[in-house]
C-alpha cells in the first residue's frame, strides 16, 4: 500500500507541471548617436517548442501607461531597435502556446 501512495503521488504531480517559456533576461538597453534605443536579451529556454511570440512595451513611467512597441514572432531574436518613439522604461513578455502570457 505504501508503494503504490508513492507512485500515484509522482503521477499527479507529473501530471499537473506545465512548462512554460519565460520571458527573456535583458542584458543591455542603449542609446544610439540617432537617438533610438536598442535592447538586447538572453533567448529563454524552450525545450517543448512552444513559444509563439515577445511582445515589447514601452513606457515614459515606470509606474504604468505601457504601450504596445512591437511583437516579435522569432524565437532566436535577441534584440531589437525602436527608432519611432524611443521611451525611458521596457519590459518584454513572452507568449507560448501552453499557458499564455509571462512577464
Amino acid at each position: 500500500m505504501y508503494r503504490r501512495y508513492l507512485l500515484f503521488l509522482f503521477f499527479c504531480i507529473t501530471l499537473g507541471a506545465k512548462a512554460q517559456v519565460l520571458s527573456p533576461q535583458i542584458t543591455c538597453i542603449s542609446v544610439n548617436p540617432s537617438g533610438s534605443v536598442t535592447i538586447s536579451w538572453v533567448t529563454p529556454l524552450d525545450p517543448l517548442n512552444q513559444f509563439l511570440s515577445y511582445s515589447i512595451y514601452s513606457s515614459n513611467s515606470s509606474s504604468g501607461g505601457f504601450g504596445l512597441v512591437t511583437t516579435l514572432n522569432t524565437y532566436l531574436t535577441t534584440s531589437y531597435t525602436d527608432s519611432a518613439t524611443p521611451k525611458t522604461y521596457y519590459y518584454i513578455q513572452t507568449t507560448y502556446n501552453s499557458g499564455g502570457p509571462v512577464t
